[in-house]
């Protein structure tokens, strides 16, 4: 069986697909995957293309194909640039449960180069513009309305409004919170995708730690950090397979895959999420775990 360093030095020659190059990341030579895209919204248009039709997100009776998903992120990137006035260096947060809109929202905010951040405390502290935020009806959050809680804040988070997403089960005289948006309106009409030069260091994304010893704190990724563990994946595989000598089973088609984590984690985005919007996979959403219902 070949070494460690015997297959690293073969699958990461010069010409391969796994090729190592040094790149200058802030002043620090950094070893890194040449072939490895330089930001999210180039994964995101391989996967447009291989993915097409089929399915990307379920959720019970729900399906969001690839090409969908990829117009929806278009038409709401566009709002978030024309209508909100995101730019570079503006913050976008995502508070919601597992839904098709967290992973539109998601893709939306970094191809316009948005930070993606969750609330409440977090949300004073990150400096947030924008909102995106699954809304209950009245009573059903233990009597508070969540986008009630959230939109009250705005004004001192120097927030500019708060999306909402899932408005068509509230009751009928039921308004919105002042300076909430429905996600609908911004996505129903056709929207030419924003043209925004992103490169591979450019903020992505920031993911907040448990605070089990303090307060959450903020762990920043560039889009090479997430294009990048993207070919990570992809090399596991392939060197195991190289050492062991035995070849993979070539899949019969794209995988499926239950999602059993939340998407505000790391490995629920960078290494569920994201990976299955590149190889054109489908990913099962769960309203809640249910064990009975995933053996199923």
């Amino acid at each position: 069986m070949p070494s460690y360093a015997e297959v690293d030095a073969e699958l990461c020659a010069p010409g391969q697909f796994f090729e190592i190059e040094t790149v200058d990341v802030r002043g620090t030579p950094t070893r890194t995957w040449k072939g490895a895209a330089d930001n999210i919204g180039q994964v995101l248009d391989q996967g447009a293309r291989a993915g097409g039709d089929r399915d990307y997100i379920v959720l019970g009776d729900e399906r969001l194909s690839h090409q969908r998903h990829y117009e929806l992120v278009g038409r709401l990137a566009a709002a978030l640039v024309d209508d909100f006035g995101v730019a570079k260096g503006d913050r976008v947060a995502i508070a919601m449960r597992n839904l098709p809109e967290w992973s539109v929202a998601f893709f939306a905010a970094t191809i316009v180069r948005s930070d993606r951040r969750p609330p409440q405390r977090i949300l004073e502290r990150c400096g947030a513009g924008i909102r995106h935020q699954r809304l209950r009806p009245q009573g059903h959050y233990r009597g508070r309305h969540a986008a009630r809680t959230v939109a009250g804040h705005l004004h001192d988070l120097g927030a500019a409004a708060l999306v909402g997403t899932r408005l068509d089960d509230r009751p009928h005289d039921y308004d919105l919170p002042e300076n909430v948006i429905a996600y609908d309106s911004l996505v129903g009409r056709e929207r030419q995708r924003p043209v925004v030069a992103v490169g591979p260091d450019d903020p992505a994304t920031i993911f907040y730690t448990s605070g089990t010893t303090s307060h959450p704190k903020g762990v920043l990724g560039t889009h090479r950090n997430i294009c990048a563990n993207l070919i990570s994946l992809m090399y596991s595989s392939a060197r195991t397979a190289r050492r062991t000598a035995i070849a993979p089973t070539p899949p019969s088609g794209p995988p499926v895959l239950l999602v059993p984590v939340p998407l505000f984690h790391a490995t629920g985005c960078h290494s569920i999420l994201f990976p299955q919007a590149f190889f054109g996979g489908t990913l099962i959403f769960m309203r809640k775990w249910d064990p009975e219902q995933a053996s199923t």
